[in-house]
């Protein structure tokens, strides 16, 4: 089980019930985490690793759910 982090409940919510709010919402969440990684040169590779998975997975979503 990989732990959790901040932009997590965004990332899941557009995952459970994808529409263009809930997943600009995660981007922005993923965003606003980035910048304070590059900031303050924190994070874990574990954190990286994961947040490169979500926007993959938030791209699919963009490309191929009908958002309504």
């Amino acid at each position: 089980m990989r732990p959790s982090y901040d932009w997590d409940e965004a990332f899941e919510a557009a995952l459970l019930g994808p529409d263009h709010w809930k997943v600009n919402a995660a981007q922005a969440a993923i965003d606003r985490r980035l910048q304070e990684m590059n900031a303050d040169h924190g994070g874990s590779p574990a954190e990286r690793y994961a947040i490169q998975t979500a926007q993959a997975g938030l791209s699919v979503l963009r490309k191929h759910a009908v958002f309504q």
